[in-house]
């Protein structure tokens, strides 16, 4: 419980941080980002995630099968050719392009 008319700790946080009556902080002010959510809004990252979500959803398309069994293929699954990696493995080293010509030729009834 708070004296009235002392501020508490966690008030002259939100104080020195721009949050007055409750009131969030402006994004420029110090903190209010996080690492990890910088980490997601780079470039590189972006990228990744667009070529594994599109990864997936061409894995469902083709099999029918849902986003959870699309997601254990594309984190396990060894792919023929390509020194025992994982599509997972391969798109962390933006090689997306490689899982989707494997997936086109199985598709098109050829080997991996």
């Amino acid at each position: 419980m708070a004296i009235p008319g002392i501020l508490t700790r966690a008030h002259r946080g939100r104080v020195a941080h721009g949050e007055d009556r409750g009131q969030p902080a402006p994004w420029g002010s110090a903190g209010t980002r996080s690492r990890a959510h910088r980490g997601v809004q780079a470039r590189k990252t972006q990228t990744r995630l667009r070529e594994m979500v599109e990864i997936l959803r061409r894995v469902e398309a083709y099999t029918g099968s849902s986003p959870l069994v699309a997601y254990a293929w594309f984190r396990s699954e060894v792919l023929p050719g390509f020194a025992g990696k994982t599509p997972d493995e391969l798109v962390r080293e933006s090689k997306a392009g490689y899982v989707r010509a494997c997936l086109d030729r199985i598709v098109s009834g050829g080997y991996a």
